[in-house]
């Protein structure tokens, strides 16, 4: 036990190293919608003076509440210039500028906890709060690591490591609350099967579990809302995976099911906020049945693209980083899947259901014809793949053998220095020549102010990743039964 745990102390070192890489590859303004996040935070508190100041809600709900805090980036067409490179770059900027906010009845624990780090040097207190978010990452999948019996160990092991890239690793790191709702999802399934199961004699070891289980839903209610339906839900398939017998059908295993499904609508209906999340819109001029096969045909299209596939309505068709991702994905599902029972099946179609509801739900919200992008949904990925492997009655050599291994290793690791790789010239070029390759240093038009190049940066970060996954993977596959 405490060699596992030393090992498993040093894989999360490394996890965190290579975070910390993804947290100072990119400027302030990466991502989407940066102004309005970092804006939140800084204003998490109210009015604070050279922080936040002169909060206007004048126009709420028509308009956005705004304020003014210390200068973070220029903007071009309603978005930071980072993120949209699209105008020329001042030279000469303000030291404040009006950005939009949260309201604060609608302001989220994560940005005001994360506001602590705020102040009036923006690219300092950015690196830290990415440094933050990194550490509570490595810290919770150490927790996996140790709390974690045997196959949910691997299982855990696994679905992480289909599930970081590209998106995952730059949600961990970064600033957006998605990062806080990412990992309760990807998280909290894995506390909860590991309490259950575990025997009750270890009365200090079920208890830590519980508290991260707790922790981990804290960390998804903290920071989005959706977040939070999608770990209660994750969590109700958890259990009655683990209460019905699904090999004896009788009233009382039918009461079950029932009972559970009426303990899942009876919140929806009664909670007005859950009952208008569940209601459904059409958008004009579609009649129902049209829009709902529309739907049915491209929303496959928008879950592929939790590893960056975009095909169909989304791009112009795969690149090498998507198109490894769901060969992965596709071929661990269906070699957990082979000689699937009724308690795999359960678990999987129901998840799998849920994740089309979910985006389902969130196109008819925006009342749009076009499903949103499955990043919205991405977390799910993690317990979808987790709990499949978990019940799978398949052969744990096919599963977990260590060709397989080094296949994946090997293929997430290119597929990560290919991602690493784009993440940074994107921004370092300011999104010049970044379709094609006229050079391959990382040297170009932006870059903190430090001696630090981004070449070792990126050199940094790709060789790391590697002994990362390789200390996860030996750790599992030297695991002997418990």
């Amino acid at each position: 036990m405490v060699k596992r745990r030393k090992y498993a102390l040093l894989t999360s070192f490394l996890f965190f190293l290579t975070l910390a890489a993804w947290s100072v590859s990119s400027p302030i303004g990466s991502g989407v919608d940066t102004d309005y996040h970092l804006g939140s935070i800084w204003c998490a508190r109210g009015e604070v003076k050279d922080l936040c100041e002169s909060i206007d809600t004048t126009e709420w709900p028509a308009a956005n509440v705004t304020a003014i805090v210390p200068f973070m980036f220029q903007m071009c067409d309603e978005r930071n210039i980072y993120f949209w490179p699209e105008c020329e770059v001042s030279v000469d900027n303000p030291n404040t500028q009006e950005t939009r906010i949260a309201p604060q009845g609608k302001q989220s624990i994560y940005y005001w906890t994360t506001h602590i780090f705020a102040s009036k040097n923006v690219n300092q207190s950015v690196i830290l709060i990415r440094l933050f978010n990194s550490i509570i990452a490595s810290a919770i999948f150490f927790a996996l690591l140790v709390l974690s019996s045997n196959r949910l160990r691997k299982a855990v092991v696994i679905s992480w490591t289909l599930t970081l890239i590209p998106n995952g690793i730059q949600f961990l790191s970064g600033i957006n609350p998605r990062s806080w709702a990412t990992l309760g999802i990807m998280s909290s399934w894995a506390f909860l099967h590991a309490f259950l199961n575990e025997d009750s004699k270890n009365r200090n070891k079920r208890i830590w579990q519980m508290v991260f289980f707790i922790l981990s839903i804290f960390f998804a209610a903290s920071a989005r809302f959706d977040a939070l339906l999608y770990v209660l839900f994750i969590s109700t398939v958890v259990l009655g995976a683990h209460l019905i017998d699904f090999h004896k059908l009788s009233f009382k295993r039918a009461a079950q099911l029932g009972g559970i499904f009426v303990a899942v609508m009876l919140p929806i209906k009664l909670i007005p906020r859950l009952n208008g999340i569940f209601s459904f819109g059409v958008p004009e001029p579609f009649n129902s049945t049209q829009y709902f096969v529309f739907q049915l045909v491209h929303i496959p299209e928008f879950v592929a693209d939790w590893w960056g596939y975009r095909i169909g309505q989304q791009g112009n068709g795969p690149g090498i980083v998507g198109l490894s991702g769901v060969i992965l994905f596709a071929v661990y599902m269906y070699a957990a899947l082979r000689e699937a029972n009724r308690k795999q099946l359960f678990v999987t179609i129901a998840i799998s259901l849920f994740i089309c509801l979910a985006l389902f739900r969130a196109t008819t919200a925006v009342l749009g014809i076009v499903p949103l992008s499955g990043v919205y949904t991405f977390g799910l990925s993690a317990p979808l793949i987790g709990l499949t492997l978990i019940f799978s009655k398949g052969d744990d050599q096919q599963i977990f053998g260590k060709g397989l291994a080094v296949i994946t290793i090997v293929v997430v690791s290119l597929m990560h220095v290919l991602t690493f790789y784009h993440w940074m010239e994107f921004f370092t070029r300011r999104g010049v020549n970044t379709q094609f390759y006229n050079q391959f240093s990382l040297v170009g038009t932006w870059w903190w102010e430090t001696w630090i190049s981004p070449n070792l940066v990126f050199v940094f970060g790709a060789l790391l990743f590697p002994v990362f996954l390789t200390c996860s993977w030996k750790s599992i596959l030297s695991d002997q039964v418990e």
